[in-house]
């Protein structure tokens, strides 16, 4: 986790994506459906979205955590299929204001 962790360390997570929308919240991707096992990340190994990767490796074990991700590329993950629509203006200003 965080600094200690290094090239190799391994977690398994369930999570959940979603996107703003109009006018609630719409849901990309749901681990449990699609990964029920949850899925696995290995510091240095996988090609997960980088939004991911630096949530994971900076969570302590049993967390539950909120990331949001404005960009685009960073949020994009090949791996697991994960293609988030493009925000409005109007929802990355909403997300900017919250954090």
């Amino acid at each position: 986790r965080g600094e200690e962790a290094r090239d190799g360390s391994c977690v398994v997570v369930r999570f959940t994506v979603h996107a703003p929308g109009d006018p609630a919240e719409v849901l990309v991707y749901d681990s449990d459906k699609f990964k029920p096992e949850g899925v696995k990340f290995v510091v240095g190994e996988n090609l997960h979205a980088e939004v991911l990767d630096r949530a994971v490796i900076g969570a302590s074990p049993g967390s539950v955590l909120d990331v949001v991700c404005t960009d685009e590329q960073q949020a994009r993950d090949a791996v697991l299929d994960i293609e988030p629509p493009a925000l409005s203006d109007t929802a990355v200003a909403k997300v900017c204001e919250r954090q």
